[in-house]
């Protein structure tokens, strides 16, 4: 549901989870209200485009960087085309974090599916660990 787009200062509809200025994107405030002018396959193209500009812009900057996938988008070829052969993915052993924190029970809550501390923590250290190799 997260969509990245190319970042505009005076749009306040976008907020990042980066302290790095020169990486020009961002993500929507509220990707709900996208869903309400576009239809979700909109959305998924965006997103995918969106996704591929990124990892492109990342890597012609040389910025070094770690990617972990929020659910196991690998079952989505659109994705799997982008990222399967990428060397910054960080794989959890279920494929996304959303599988790994619900198999291990470290959700905010039983309906709010994103890590809790000790979820953050434990995928936190897969993506340091990952820098080690």
């Amino acid at each position: 549901m997260d969509l990245p787009v190319p970042y505009n200062s005076s749009d306040s509809s976008v907020w990042s989870f980066w302290d790095v200025d020169q990486i020009p994107f961002k993500f929507h405030k509220d990707p709900v209200q996208c869903y309400k002018i576009i239809q979700q396959e909109q959305a998924e193209v965006m997103s995918v485009l969106a996704i591929r500009s990124l990892i492109d812009f990342l890597e012609n900057s040389k910025f070094e960087y770690r990617f972990v996938l929020m659910q196991n988008y690998l079952k989505d070829i659109r994705i799997k085309s982008i990222i399967c052969n990428n060397p910054n993915l960080v794989l959890t052993p279920d494929g996304g974090m959303m599988e790994y924190v619900i198999t291990n029970n470290i959700t905010v809550s039983e309906t709010d599916h994103h890590p809790n501390i000790k979820g953050h923590e434990e995928i936190g250290t897969m993506v340091l660990t990952s820098l080690e190799i």
